[in-house]
């Protein structure tokens, strides 16, 4: 009963960030056409493209460079963060009929029973999650998080100072008339783009938080019913 209920707490935690509407159905109902809204996929679909490097749209140089410095390691951090959730999110079916076989048996139905119901293919993603699961070093990935924390936040007070930091340039304190204002108006873009970038990689930061725990738990329950069986 403390196991379920642990599990519970993990999944209740992760659907809080995970679920935008609707609930899990159980393989009995068809789990692979459950009626939540896929707030991953549909963040994926819409994020900031990682691939396309950043460059500043300023012509002043020495603005361009020191623009340029802040967005080189922002994108080190959403690649990687992408990297993280993308990795997650490979294995959603399997996931998502995790949740579901387990709520089927929360409710009193046998696992063997519930398992011997899914298709080849519902057991293939099935398994390939709960392979996912175990092989994962969870530790080093919640490392990996930690660091990037303070980087965020520093980026983000960075970017929020981009025209202030572009007046106090020398070079950039020259221009006048129409060239200061197009100048101001591009590191306005800059300061945009880096947002944006900025705000997916904070999404992806979060996605990849919520997944892990709630894969780390479902880990730990794992090994700890494989260690069960061992004896």
């Amino acid at each position: 009963m403390q196991t379920k209920s642990k599990l519970n707490a993990a999944l209740a935690f992760a659907a809080a960030v995970l679920v935008a509407a609707g609930c899990a159905s159980t393989p009995k109902q068809k789990a692979e056409h459950g009626n939540e809204i896929d707030v991953v996929k549909t963040w994926i679909d819409s994020r900031a493209d990682a691939n396309k490097a950043f460059a500043s749209q300023c012509s002043v140089g020495t603005v361009a460079t020191a623009i340029n410095a802040i967005g080189t390691p922002l994108q080190m951090m959403q690649r990687s963060a992408y990297d993280k959730v993308d990795q997650a999110y490979a294995t959603a079916k399997g996931r998502k009929l995790y949740k579901a076989v387990e709520g089927d048996v929360a409710e009193g139905a046998v696992k063997a029973d519930v398992l011997a119901q899914l298709t080849p293919e519902q057991k293939s993603a099935y398994d390939a999650y709960v392979k996912y699961v175990v092989d994962q070093d969870f530790g080093e990935r919640e490392n990996q998080l930690k660091a990037m924390l303070p980087k965020l936040a520093q980026a983000g007070v960075e970017i929020g100072g981009l025209v202030a930091m572009a007046k106090k340039d020398p070079n950039f304190a020259k221009l006048a008339g129409v060239a200061l204002i197009s100048q101001t108006r591009n590191v306005g873009k800059d300061a945009d783009a880096l947002k944006k970038i900025l705000d997916d990689t904070t999404k992806a930061k979060d996605f990849w938080a919520a997944l892990d725990a709630e894969d780390k738990e479902v880990q730990r329950l794992t090994k700890e019913a494989e260690a069960e069986v061992a004896k």
